[in-house]
């Protein structure tokens, strides 16, 4: 089973957001919110995110960022995966900050929190795939080698991910992840995607969304796209990068349309020159005219004697 991804990018920002690239791609961090109140789900903490952003609030200059936000039925991502965030705990050039893709499990009450944990579970390895690892290794028992990690692992007076700690479910949570790694490297990257461009097999970090290659997913891809109200730029595409909507768009429409406008220049020339060779041969017509005419009464003139 999969989970609903949406892409929700908070603004550029110098404490929650600086936009600098990560270094490499070491894996996935793994958190929970640590907030067990009712409501606390994944688009509170969406919202939480953008609120930090804004001028006069309580965390505005604290260094604090997220990828995503999961919880039982949803996922919000709100940073994109090639970029760092504070997350770790590990300092400016830190691993866990610099070098990994952070998720936090939603923990509120009421929340199912097993499939949350499987939700949790299906974004690493949505993640682990999509940066083109080949298999999954435990962090906490190879952290050199490792590519899903702990909060705890670079922070370790930190007891996060807390619920998965305190429960001893993190080899459970090991094998939910590897369970979602082996379906999805069989279609790796079989979803449709809300984009701006696609090359060479990369997508843009401007992705809003993903919805799964089905029926279904494209229903729900045009639904989210018509609704969110994206730009002209932004596209549907296959797996395969093909535009699948809006229809009859692609990322040559400009080079198409000043292809246009030369083959319209190009017509109007022709057109004018074919009115002058138009008037040409109607005088060519003319002689010949003439010239049938003379030779008529020319050969009259001859069979008459």
């Amino acid at each position: 089973m999969s989970v609903k991804i949406i892409q929700d990018f908070i603004p550029i920002n110098h404490y929650h957001r600086d936009g600098v690239k990560l270094r490499v791609f070491k894996g996935v961090t793994i958190h929970t919110t640590a907030n067990y109140a009712k409501g606390a789900d994944a688009k509170a903490h969406r919202n939480l995110a953008f609120n930090m952003c804004i001028k006069g609030n309580l965390w505005e200059k604290k260094y604090i960022g997220y990828h995503y936000f999961v919880d039982d039925t949803i996922a919000y991502q709100v940073t994109p995966s090639d970029e760092r965030v504070w997350c770790c705990t590990d300092g400016a050039n830190g691993i866990g900050n610099n070098e990994t893709v952070s998720i936090e499990m939603c923990v509120h009450q009421g929340c199912d929190l097993s499939k949350a944990m499987d939700n949790v579970a299906y974004v690493t390895a949505y993640e682990l795939v999509q940066h083109g690892v080949q298999s999954v290794v435990d962090g906490v028992a190879d952290k050199v080698n490792g590519n899903v990690f702990q909060h705890n692992t670079w922070y370790p007076v930190k007891n996060c991910p807390d619920y998965i700690r305190n429960k001893g479910l993190w080899n459970e949570f090991i094998g939910l992840v590897k369970k979602h790694f082996n379906s999805l490297s069989k279609t790796q990257t079989q979803y449709y995607k809300i984009n701006v461009e696609f090359n060479d097999g990369k997508w843009s970090s401007t992705q809003k969304g993903a919805f799964p290659y089905s029926d279904y997913g494209l229903a729900e891809a045009i639904k989210f796209y018509n609704d969110g109200g994206f730009g002209e730029e932004y596209k549907i595409f296959a797996p395969d990068g093909i535009i699948v909507y809006p229809k009859y768009q692609n990322d040559n429409s400009e080079k198409l349309e000043q292809e246009i406008h030369n083959l319209k220049d190009d017509i109007e020339v022709y057109q004018g020159k074919c009115k002058e060779y138009q008037g040409t041969i109607k005088e060519y017509e003319n002689i010949i005219g003439q010239i049938v005419e003379l030779t008529n009464r020319i050969g009259g003139g001859i069979v008459g004697k």
